[in-house]
């Protein structure tokens, strides 16, 4: 549940969904299974030259899109944005990553969840959606893990 995020047509989703999960049941889940925060997942899609990817991906790096692996691309995913904070807010406070990686938010290897959080589209989207992965950045602005930094020679 807390690493789903398949989308496909013929497949339930059971990831983190804000209508359903709460902070503190996501919370409590956390805090007894930390290790979760740093166990990647494998996800496979066609890139815009049609060519097929394949990344490792950090459970915290899930929650900005979500993935079809029978058309294999990747769409935002409102659902389980809003629990971003939340990942970074643990993985810092169990130092499970460098301090200039934010609690998973900016690292090389994956996505880089500020960036993404700032980049992903989709022709479906509207304002609510915006809304709902603005009030994310505002967030972590506030917990002071929305900041620009170079990181890796770029700036985020």
């Amino acid at each position: 549940m807390i690493c789903d995020n398949n989308h496909s047509t013929d497949y339930i989703y059971d990831g983190l969904h804000s209508d359903r999960d709460t902070e503190p049941e996501v919370e409590s889940t956390l805090r007894l299974f930390p290790e979760i925060l740093v166990k990647t997942k494998l996800v496979k899609w066609v890139d815009e030259d049609g060519g097929q990817q394949r990344q490792e991906y950090y459970p915290i790096q899930l929650h900005t899109f979500t993935a079809d692996d029978e058309k294999m691309f990747l769409k935002i995913n409102p659902d389980a944005v809003s629990f971003i904070p939340l990942f970074a807010r643990l993985a810092i406070e169990y130092c499970l990553f460098e301090e200039e990686q934010r609690g998973c938010l900016v690292v090389e290897y994956g996505t880089n969840v500020i960036r993404d959080l700032m980049e992903l589209r989709n022709p479906e989207c509207h304002e609510v959606i915006e809304d709902k992965y603005l009030e994310v950045m505002k967030q972590l602005r506030r917990m002071g893990l929305f900041k620009k930094k170079i990181f890796g020679g770029t700036i985020y």
